[in-house]
């Protein structure tokens, strides 16, 4: 965006150096085609409801934002580009108006064009078959009313158009000739000119709200270029409506239309060639006296003619291209005056200064002003010193100055009252006592250079010199510097300010740090930067002010300002980053609404303590000039500030420059969206400004707002504030009125935003939009439910297919087991009985048969064991360790009765229902069977006991007996009868365990297998 140039900055000062009334102060900013516009001739510009600046140009209408220029164009849906003027209306639609090129007076065609959206039809198509006037009727000429209605002219009648809801109100005419509205005054009388064709005169006339048609006056009237001629509506009573014509037999002169309908010629007859220079057709009335007459602001005095009125301002000396073909003017609801010409669009902004400017020095042929050091109040009056020119008084009430010496009291920079009406006061290396225009006591040479003066009662000063601190007595007669051992570094330092707190310390700014001194004056403590004790984030201290709470504002040099709440021992900095201009600040003085005003080497700042708002005064508000001075400030009893710096002194009170301005605006000038579908740059103002919604889709890469302030006062000083609820925890503040939102989280947000304009205070307005950042089909919670109902369901599939699979499985081992039990189950019994059968027949058997008989029956009954334990493993009723105590207690019990034994078999509480797999169940009976086996065989025990345990994550199955017990070499042998050791072993690997056997402590063998359940 292209900044604007600043052509202008200037007040009127055209005044003696001691006059006390405020001034006027002009600026004046050109916008070219090199800023924006579209094309160098302007000829109308208005004002939308929003705030917008609208221009008619030869190329189409431009809308202006305070920052850049937006362009409507036949490619926008004009019928033309030759744009001549615009009338808004009461909807808040604009006309945009083209005249035609060789009918005077006619319109060629009309575009309605939407402000708010952009949205342009033709006249026709907008009001379809109920025109207001027919196109081909209308002039050239519309007022807009003081209610917003617009004023237009057709054959023979007035139109007043209240609104598209409201309808028209019609005032037939009693004449069939083409009238021209100019202005309408009390009583709704519309003033018009009457024109016949080809006729170089024309006729003033009245209508009045009958439609009864009177001439003002019985000669007709040359206006020159009317087309330039502004109408208005009078019935405010504000203002009065001025032209310039010729009167047919007469001469040219000056007119005004007066509020109450009055009709005067004003002052002498002019020129006849002034009518068509293009200087004087365009009137203004700004109000408060003064009157723009072509490129010049006049001030009006009684009743004379403007053109006879003092110049105030020549625009023509600003820039020659203002002297001639001016077209129209606006003046805006903030009072900026826009000037159309055919060389580009002028804005000139008139404020009265608050500031009075004394002892400023504007004729130098060097350049240089006069540089101001110390000064004082005593009574009405200001002392002020200056470098090279002598003391000054000025009276503060009238502004008349009077030196007070001869030129030679230069160098100055030290004054403080005596209390009884004089000033002690250094000159060069000299005390001075001066009172009643004369010295009290002769001065008083010392050795050092005194910058501040600081009366300890009645007999004692305080100096604070180029190098340290000093004393002096009243009576200026004995001077005695501090020893280095009393003030320490201090003795090198130039002393610049005093100030006694509530508890009667005093303190010194100096260049080498804050001094902290007692009643008697000893130097005690000295707070810096270098001091990790005595801690300050600044050394060189200009001035200092205690509040009403005590804490102390610290003004340095190159540190900015300090906040120093002692009582707590908060220190804060306020430095460029918070917005001064400058870090060199030399004082700070407090007004009445919690606001501080500092001198600095940039400008007067004003910085409210209790929101942080810094707004600076320059040149261009009416200030002597931008750079301060040390020691060169002062406060009158009354408020009043006084400071001084490079050239004289600005005076001022604090409430002279209370803001009264108008609410400017804040809008969203512009709104585009980077489409992530079609991937180009989509224009969502309309839409923004309709629904306040920012919707940003999964696949928009960002979203631009163009913010604007609509004061077009110092655009570049306006300060944008934004902030995101849930996502910002305080403001974001930037000077760029653009801002792109990209990557927000997702959801509903809450954007605000709001504006510091010129005033240095942020607008009332805020702006509030909600964004809504809509999350990816995949995350939103429909899609959520959706993935989570298809994981689940999958996994519930898998399930069911792996419970089938399973189910499949101990169905088979079921059948295996029963066709194991009912087939060879009954073969191996067959076996057994066919052998016992034999064996008991009457046949004598040779002894190698009877064997061959034992052998079969006992591998058959051996057999038929092994498949019991096999059908009962595999069975699938049988997986929990219930099952398998019960399958112990069958084994286990006749042998136990066999034997003689005591058998307990013990399950610990809560694993009765705990379920085992095929393998372990097996190998767990297994291992069991084989110990009581291998006790049965071997042990010659009489008790047997088992126990099945829980031992961390796993279960402990434990066999013991009181038997012989087990040799080491059986141990070592890793058997214990039959398949011995190594079996149970290799069993307990089978399921992930281990095996252990001991001999237990009171004989007989311990079994403890160990392994962690796997449940299939």
């Amino acid at each position: 965006m292209r900044l604007f140039h600043i052509l202008l900055l200037f007040g009127i000062l055209f005044r003696c150096m001691g006059q006390s009334d405020p001034e006027l102060t002009f600026s004046v900013r050109q916008f070219g085609m090199e800023e924006g516009l579209i094309h160098r001739r302007v000829l109308q510009a208005v004002q939308d409801e929003e705030g917008f600046i609208w221009l008619a140009t030869p190329a189409g209408v431009q809308r202006f934002d305070g920052y850049s220029f937006t362009n409507y164009t036949t490619e926008d849906g004009l019928t033309t580009n030759a744009v001549s003027m615009i009338w808004p209306d009461p909807d808040g639609l604009l006309w945009v108006v083209s005249m035609a090129d060789f009918s005077e007076g006619h319109i060629s065609a009309i575009d309605i064009l939407d402000p708010r959206t952009g949205k342009i039809l033709p006249y026709a198509k907008h009001f379809g078959n109920a025109p207001p006037v027919p196109l081909e009727e209308l002039v050239d000429k519309a007022i807009a009313l003081n209610d917003g209605s617009l004023l237009l002219a057709g054959q023979a009648r007035l139109v007043i158009y209240h609104s598209a809801a409201k309808g028209s109100t019609v005032i037939k005419t009693s004449t069939d000739h083409l009238l021209r509205p100019l202005v309408m005054t009390q009583g709704g009388v519309v003033w018009c000119v009457r024109t016949e064709p080809m006729d170089d005169f024309s006729q003033l006339v009245k209508v009045q709200p009958t439609g009864r048609v009177t001439p003002v006056d019985d000669r007709d009237f040359r206006l020159g270029d009317f087309g330039v001629v502004d109408g208005c509506d009078l019935r405010s009573g504000e203002r009065s409506f001025y032209f310039l014509a010729e009167q047919q037999h007469v001469a040219t002169h000056e007119f005004r239309i007066t509020p109450e309908g009055e009709f005067e010629r004003m002052g002498e007859a002019l020129r006849p060639g002034d009518l068509f220079k293009g200087t004087g057709t365009v009137y203004r009335d700004l109000g408060e006296g003064r009157v723009l007459v072509g490129p010049k602001i006049h001030e009006l005095s009684g009743r004379s003619a403007p053109r006879n009125g003092k110049v105030l301002l020549d625009l023509a000396k600003v820039d020659p291209k203002l002297s001639v073909d001016l077209n129209s003017t606006l003046v805006d609801r903030a009072g900026n005056i826009w000037l159309c010409s055919n060389f580009g669009l002028w804005q000139l902004t008139i404020r009265r200064n608050a500031f009075h400017r004394w002892l400023q020095r504007t004729d130098t042929a060097t350049g240089l002003g006069r540089t101001t050091r110390a000064m004082q109040v005593i009574g009405d009056t200001l002392y002020v010193n200056t470098d090279e020119d002598g003391w000054w008084g000025v009276d503060t009430r009238s502004g008349n100055i009077r030196r007070k010496d001869d030129g030679h009291w230069a160098m100055r920079c030290a004054m403080a009252p005596d209390g009884h009406g004089g000033l002690f006061a250094n000159c060069s290396f000299r005390l001075m006592h001066w009172r009643n225009g004369r010295l009290v006591v002769p001065m008083f040479t010392t050795e050092r250079m005194v910058h501040s003066i600081f009366p300890m009662g009645d007999e004692r000063l305080l100096l604070g010199t180029n190098v340290g601190l000093a004393w002096a007595d009243t009576s200026l007669t004995r001077y005695v510097p501090f020893t280095d051992a009393e003030q320490g570094k201090a003795a090198n330092a130039m002393v610049f300010a005093f100030h006694r707190d509530r508890a009667g310390t005093i303190w010194a700014g100096t260049t080498r740090g804050l001094c902290e001194l007692d009643v008697d004056g000893t130097v005690r403590a000295i707070w810096s930067q270098e001091d990790s004790t005595h801690y300050l984030p600044g050394d060189d201290f200009q001035h200092i002010y205690e509040d009403p709470h005590g804490i102390f504002w610290l003004s340095t040099g190159t540190s900015g300002l300090i906040r120093w709440d002692r009582s707590t021992g908060d220190v804060r900095s306020i430095t460029m980053r918070d917005g001064l201009p400058s870090n060199g600040i030399y004082a700070v003085y407090p007004d009445q609404r919690g606001r501080f005003w500092m001198p600095t080497d940039y400008g007067i700042v004003r910085y409210d303590t209790l929101t942080g708002q810094v707004f600076t005064y320059t040149v261009a508000d009416g200030i002597t000039d931008n750079e301060f001075n040390c020691t060169s400030h002062t406060q009158g009893p009354d408020g009043r500030l006084y400071f001084g710096g490079m050239n004289g002194v600005t005076a001022f009170h604090p409430d002279d420059l209370v803001d009264q301005h108008y609410g400017s605006p804040l809008v969203i000038a512009h709104a585009e969206q980077l489409d992530g579908g079609t991937g180009e740059l989509m224009d969502r103002t309309a839409e923004i400004t309709r629904t306040r919604t920012i919707t940003m889709r999964p696949s928009d890469r960002f979203f631009t707002l163009r913010m604007a302030l609509l004061s077009y006062e110092k655009p570049g000083n306006v300060l944008y504030g934004w902030r995101i609820d849930g996502v910002d925890n305080d403001w974001n503040n930037q000077r760029d009125p653009e801002l792109r939102l990209v990557s927000l989280p997702y959801g509903s947000h809450l954007l605000h935003i709001r504006a510091k304009g010129g005033s240095g205070e942020w607008n009332e307005q805020e702006l509030a939009l909600t964004i809504n950042v809509i999350r990816p089909w995949y995350l939103r919670w429909w899609a959520v439910v959706l993935f989570a109902t298809a994981i689940i369901g999958g996994v519930y599939l898998l399930f069911r297919i792996r419970l089938a699979r399973l189910r499949a499985v101990m169905a088979m081992r079921d059948r295996i087991a029963l066709d194991l039990h009912d087939e060879v189950g009954s073969t191996l019994s067959s076996v057994a009985l066919f052998s016992t059968a034999l064996r008991n027949t009457n046949r004598t058997h040779s002894e190698k048969e009877s064997n061959m008989l034992d052998r079969i029956a006992e591998n058959s009954a051996q057999a038929m064991e092994s498949m019991n334990d096999i059908v009962w493993s595999v069975n699938t009723r049988y997986e929990k360790l219930s099952d398998v105590k019960d399958r112990m207690l069958a084994y286990a019990g006749p042998l136990a009765e066999t034997c003689a034994w005591e058998l307990e078999i013990h399950v610990e509480e809560g694993l009765q229902d705990l379920r085992l797999s095929m393998n372990e169940r097996k190998n767990l009976y297994l291992v069991f069977k084989e110990a009581v086996n291998n006790a049965a065989k071997h042990s010659r025990c009489d008790r047997v006991r088992v126990q099945v345990r829980k031992q961390g994550q796993g279960l402990e199955l434990i066999i013991g007996d009181n038997g012989a017990g087990v040799s080491g070499e059986a141990q070592g042998r890793n058997e214990l009868g039959g398949n011995g050791l190594r079996s149970m072993k290799e069993r307990a690997e089978a399921i992930g365990g281990s095996l252990l056997v001991e001999q237990a402590e009171q004989g007989g063998t311990v079994i403890t297998l160990r392994f962690t359940p796997h449940r299939e």
